[in-house]
């Protein structure tokens, strides 16, 4: 199981994916408050594009279209990254 491996690596890190880290921020989280999810992205000590969504936990039940919305942007801009690195 997942939980009872111990992880080698942590991909994120790798600097291939720098320009290409994205986190949605939920800011009506209720089981993760936006405050913790600041301290994780801030732990982590790379670079993320943050985007914010008025949303709880869950935002593909509650904010669907939204959602679909702010990932086509993440995607739009990892591929911009991307083209640059050529």
């Amino acid at each position: 199981m997942s939980w009872n491996t111990t992880v080698s690596a942590i991909g994120w890190r790798d600097s291939a994916y720098d320009g290409c880290r994205a986190y949605i921020r939920c800011l009506d989280d209720k089981a993760l408050l936006p405050n913790l999810q600041d301290f994780f992205v801030e732990r982590s000590k790379v670079s993320w594009i943050v985007k914010d969504l008025d949303a709880s936990h869950s935002p593909f039940m509650s904010i669907p279209d939204q959602l679909t919305g702010v990932v086509k942007e993440i995607v739009a801009g990892f591929k911009s990254a991307m083209g640059e690195r050529k």
